[in-house]
């Protein structure tokens, strides 16, 4: 995970106006366990595309694993954003 989020942070830097980076960058670091920074990038995102606001502020609850749960979340996180993706 930690060279997932160093590429997307080169991607980010070439292009820093491609949300969609943000986005996965926040996944990513919401895997590894950095919710603020994972924040952060979600902050990047619903600023560069407004219309997704409603969606980015739905995906906070995702940020922090319920107690105990470890890295479980951020892993069914991944899961589910691969699903999508392969759809």
């Amino acid at each position: 995970h930690a060279a997932s989020a160093e590429l997307l942070k080169q991607v980010i830097e070439l292009e820093p106006s491609f949300a969609e980076a943000h986005l996965c960058l926040a996944q990513v670091y919401t895997a590894l366990g950095r919710a603020a920074e994972a924040e952060a990038a979600l902050d990047e995102a619903a600023t560069l595309r407004p219309e997704i606001a409603g969606w980015v502020q739905a995906q906070r609850a995702s940020l922090s694993p319920p107690e105990g749960a470890g890295a479980a979340g951020g892993a069914e996180a991944r899961g589910r954003g691969g699903e999508r993706g392969a759809e």
